[in-house]
């Protein structure tokens, strides 16, 4: 009986690591010297175990490699940055929507300070992903530990290694901001709405991201829909926001100029605030939703408008 590449390596899970590091340690690390087009069809290959044909992408995740490779550039760039974002954002004059306060902007991990600093606080990279770290007391707060992981942080370029070319040269600093607090836990509740064309269309609710990840996602009138895998889903209820039409209305200004992004907010005691802009949610390789409805969302990105417009 033939079996498939990917059903093989779910059998031999040694074989599979082994490879996973030889491809970290080396194919990873020479991508981007390769043809963009052969680069994204080995990075899609090897975590999806499916082709990626740029010339007639389907599903969310190949349009999202067929706009890296053919679409995004400096503006996008400039709104990844966690630093001049807030610029950005700010001089937008969006009504009822807040930026974290900035505190303060440091070039390396020996510059901060916690003496300058308020008792709470929110320090992370300008330009990386899930490094954040919280400090909510001061008093007990781990610097050193802080220092290491954002040392280590400021060191890595993800970017490079998943060949997102328009954002590698994206300032490395690390930013002092504003804690967020909603009375839920460490870590504020995410809205990650996922626009096309400058309209929501789903709403990806976060929780528990100091444990592990919880998903929820929802259409816009905050109706459920059943379309995350079940290792990644939640299991309690997530009460529609009272101030949802705004929430909504604001992710469709942030949105406007772009054919697809993932506009992340936080509602902390009925304020909403500014997270980010995803162009490239999971790099292109998302594997918390079912394949089917990777299709449906990938419909709603029209790559006729976007290299007519």
């Amino acid at each position: 009986m033939q079996i498939s590449i990917k059903d093989f390596f779910k059998k031999y899970k040694l074989v599979y690591s082994f490879l996973k590091y030889l491809y970290n340690m080396t194919v990873r690390k020479i991508l981007i010297y390769l043809p963009k087009t052969l680069a994204h069809k080995i990075i899609y290959y090897l975590v999806i175990w499916q082709s990626l044909d740029l010339n007639n992408p389907t599903d969310l995740n190949q349009k999202i490699h067929y706009m890296v490779v053919y679409r995004y550039g400096d503006f996008e760039a400039k709104l990844l940055d966690k630093y001049t974002v807030k610029e950005y954002v700010n001089s937008l004059g969006i009504k009822d929507l807040f930026v974290a306060q900035l505190y303060a902007l440091f070039d390396n991990v020996n510059q901060i300070d916690l003496d300058k600093l308020p008792n709470r606080f929110v320090l992370k990279t300008t330009h990386g992903c899930g490094d954040t770290v919280i400090c909510l007391d001061k008093a007990i707060f781990d610097l050193n530990s802080a220092k290491k992981n954002l040392y280590k942080a400021l060191k890595q370029n993800q970017s490079r290694l998943v060949c997102e070319y328009f954002s590698m040269n994206v300032t490395r600093a690390i930013i002092c901001e504003e804690y967020i607090d909603d009375d839920t836990g460490i870590n504020p509740i995410d809205y990650k709405l996922l626009c096309f064309h400058g309209k929501a269309k789903y709403i990806l609710v976060c929780t528990e991201r100091d444990i592990k990840t919880r998903l929820y996602l929802f259409d816009t009138d905050w109706n459920y829909l059943d379309w995350c895998l079940d290792e990644f889903k939640g299991d309690v209820i997530i009460q529609k926001p009272d101030n949802l039409n705004r929430i909504i209305e604001i992710a469709e200004e942030l949105a406007t100029p772009f054919p697809f992004v993932r506009i992340d907010l936080y509602n902390a005691r009925g304020k909403i605030y500014f997270g980010e802009f995803t162009f490239t949610p999971a790099n292109g390789i998302i594997r918390y939703f079912k394949s089917p409805y990777l299709k449906v969302m990938g419909d709603l990105l029209d790559l006729k408008r976007v290299n007519n417009g």
